[in-house]
């Protein structure tokens, strides 16, 4: 709404004497560090408001400094949004100090801010001492591996923490490295995501590796990260013991035939993931007929995102069987932009899904019947029919 400092100089009034209001979005208003300053005064005599959402406001290192401050005393902020508000390290320094007073605050993003490796540094240390934050994003904020290792150090003796973004942050092997070890200490972390991050396989083999010994973290996000065939492997290898990751997310890494392959075995023998998430991904038909081969057997796989890649006419043929015939877990299997699958199959498969969806209280036999109705009986439903029912011929 481009309110501006002179705008903003009313909201902070308000917040004085209001006693109910618990969210205040301000992003993208031009507040800049003097509106920053404004708020921060307000919440010192403010006790209901829980969430506040600065960002996009241009208040640099000057207006972090000021909330910083009054968040050292603040006792009923739960989340805080400083993205993208050109904060460097000596901004992020004074939100540290204040992380090691603060009580109460349990999300903070401060993504889109040239914090670097320093400020990530600061961070760790507040890290090392905080107990009551749950979620932290540091995306796109320059950090490097120096500073995720420094992040790494610090979820080795983090036991609060539950959720870590640091996604566009070019931490390369080396800094993945250095998470995976902490990831083979640490018990409190339920998210992990890395995306964009040039890891490659020599980072995905190591965070592989820890994922045989952590048994706590839930939904692990690598997207983006050119990882190959081989780092799919690696994945998969340890993903076949791990009883743990519900949730995989290893978009646009040309993991090929051969890596969706390697992920499909391991889904054979894995009764925990409900989520994978393989799109653009380079994956033929190979890959999809054995995943459909998968389906078969796997009764926990609930989503399953194939969009963006080369999978062929028969190949999403073989999952629109598989769908219509043995699988009524899937709730959501998409194929978008797989230019040789046909529209119609698309929406097919699509629609298949959504019956599961729909029907997750029926008996298989009742879904049967809804798949039926919709898409007509087959030779393959007449067959089967003649097999549970012999006394049919015996005249």
């Amino acid at each position: 709404n481009g309110i501006g400092s002179a705008g903003v100089e009313k909201i902070a009034a308000a917040l004085l004497c209001n006693f109910t209001l618990q969210t205040l979005f301000l992003e993208g208003n031009g507040i800049g560090s003097a509106g920053a300053e404004k708020i921060a005064a307000a919440l010192q005599g403010n006790d209901t408001l829980q969430c506040l959402d600065l960002a996009d406001n241009d208040i640099g290192d000057v207006g972090a400094t000021a909330v910083a401050a009054v968040l050292q005393h603040n006792q009923a902020l739960t989340t805080l949004d400083l993205g993208l508000n050109d904060i460097g390290a000596a901004g992020v320094e004074k939100i540290a100090v204040m992380l090691r007073h603060n009580l109460t605050l349990e999300i903070l993003f401060l993504r889109f801010n040239d914090i670097g490796a320093r400020g990530a540094g600061h961070i760790a240390l507040a890290l090392l001492d905080n107990e009551t934050l749950q979620r932290l994003y540091l995306d796109f904020s320059d950090i490097g591996a120096a500073g995720a290792t420094t992040i790494g150090f610090a979820l080795h003796h983090n036991e609060t923490l539950q959720e870590l973004s640091l996604d566009g942050n070019d931490i390369g092997a080396a800094g993945a490295t250095a998470i995976s070890v902490a990831l083979q200490h640490n018990k409190a972390l339920r998210k992990l995501s890395l995306r964009r991050n040039h890891i490659g396989v020599a980072g995905a083999e190591p965070i592989a590796a820890a994922l045989q010994q952590n048994n706590t973290l839930r939904a692990l996000l690598l997207s983006e990260n050119d990882i190959g065939a081989r780092g799919a492997e690696h994945v998969a290898v340890a993903l076949t013991h791990n009883k743990a990751i519900q949730f995989l997310i290893l978009c646009s890494n040309n993991i090929g035939d051969y890596g969706a392959e390697r992920l499909a075995i391991m889904l054979e023998h894995n009764n925990t993931i409900q989520c994978v998430g393989l799109d653009s991904n380079d994956i033929g038909s190979g890959g999809a007929e054995k995943i459909a081969a998968v389906l078969v057997r796997n009764d926990t796989l609930k989503e399953l995102y194939l969009r963006g890649n080369s999978i062929s006419k028969a190949g999403a043929e073989a999952i629109a069987e598989t769908l219509r015939y043995d699988n009524n877990q899937l709730i959501a299997l998409e194929l978008r932009n797989n230019p040789n699958v046909p529209t119609e199959l698309q929406d097919k498969i699509e629609r298949l899904a959504e019956i599961n969806h729909q029907s997750t209280s029926c008996s298989p036999v009742e879904v049967a019947k809804k798949k039926r109705a919709e898409f007509g009986p087959t030779v393959d439903d007449v067959y089967a029919f003649i097999k549970s029912h012999p006394y049919v011929l015996s005249d």
